[in-house]
């Protein structure tokens, strides 16, 4: 849908069509030049139009409960657990049935003995999962979770970053955050302020700008601040 139109005549001899339409700027000089700028950032008239320095989002338990597989991900115990149970024990009773299907003949242990193989080693790291889970979510109280979960907006600007929710307004100057980072699959942006505490910014329910092109913009302002 096209949102502005505007038509300005100067001398009677040429004529500047300026059009608003799906994020892009068309000008048409007397009916013939035609030239597109995405208005991202546009700069007309003085006044200054982007849409990718704000963004509106909900957090869910759920991308808590994300963040936290990550950082189990990254803990070198979790890890070590992580390949016991997945591999190192599994792979352990694939070779006991093995060993039963050729030496003894016995397909039907073999066969349950490999079974076993199999569930530990899918349902054994989950559970590992969901546990790390419960143990984290028991340290908030249904309050906190009110405080944490929900929507809010977060602005950001050169200097600084102004995050808003239930119209309290806060702000964050980039030299308290440590890195800004998305996950492979570009469903997460995370800016970090420590180790174990970051903004998760789920893109499902990002509003306003584009996921990715916020978290570049970000990214760019966390850089400049560093280089300051």
């Amino acid at each position: 849908m096209c949102q502005y139109e505007s038509a300005l005549t100067q001398q009677n001899c040429i004529e500047l069509r300026i059009l608003f339409c799906q994020d892009v700027l068309h000008l048409t000089i007397n009916e013939s030049q035609i030239i597109f700028f995405p208005i991202t950032t546009l700069v007309l008239q003085n006044i200054t139009i982007n849409t990718m320095n704000e963004i509106e989002y909900e957090l869910r338990e759920k991308d808590i409960r994300f963040y936290n597989d990550i950082k189990l991900i990254n803990n070198a115990d979790f890890k070590r657990s992580m390949t016991q149970n997945q591999a190192i024990i599994p792979g352990a009773l694939s070779v006991i049935a093995f060993f039963y299907f050729l030496y003894y003949q016995d397909f039907r242990t073999g066969l349950i003995i490999g079974a076993i193989g199999v569930v530990w080693g899918l349902a054994v790291p989950a559970y590992l999962r969901y546990s790390s889970w419960q143990q984290v979510r028991q340290k908030y109280s249904d309050s906190d979770l009110k405080n944490i979960l929900g929507k809010r907006t977060l602005k950001i600007q050169p200097g600084r970053i102004i995050e808003t929710k239930d119209g309290e307004e806060s702000t964050i100057p980039w030299k308290d955050v440590m890195r800004i980072e998305v996950n492979k699959a570009r469903t997460y942006g995370f800016i970090y302020f420590d180790h174990n505490a970051a903004l998760i910014i789920p893109k499902k329910t990002v509003k306003k700008a584009k996921f990715m092109d916020f978290m570049v913009q970000a990214m760019e302002f966390h850089a400049e601040a560093d280089d300051d």
